[in-house]
């Protein structure tokens, strides 16, 4: 992924991809459909360059003009934006749910 440079997905209605959020991190340049969570993945800003409709000519044109200009991708930092992606973020959130709960039960005994 660090050396890549381009990750594309051509999944119709992917919930959630984590190779791409992943590769995103890791600098890629995304190619990706206009559909299921992709959108929400991706700031506003970035919708023209890196999200295309589910056909094969729009596609292939955005993949052309994303290799094209590979050396001139900067990669935003989005490690906030996908902060609430990360597996380990999410465990950490969870557990600490999990032990307020608990201390709450007991107190209320």
């Amino acid at each position: 992924m660090y050396e890549c440079g381009l990750v594309a997905s051509v999944k119709r209605s992917a919930a959630f991809d984590h190779i791409v959020t992943r590769a995103i991190l890791a600098g890629c340049r995304p190619v990706l459909p206009d559909v299921g969570f992709y959108p929400e993945l991706l700031p506003q800003s970035l919708h023209s360059m890196c999200l295309y409709p589910m056909k094969d000519e729009p596609l292939a044109d955005l993949l052309m003009f994303a290799m094209e200009g590979a050396e001139s991708w900067r990669a935003p930092d989005l490690r906030e934006t996908f902060d609430r992606y990360d597996p380990v973020t999410a465990c950490r959130a969870f557990d600490d749910r999990i032990e307020q709960v608990a201390v709450a039960a007991e107190i209320g005994r």
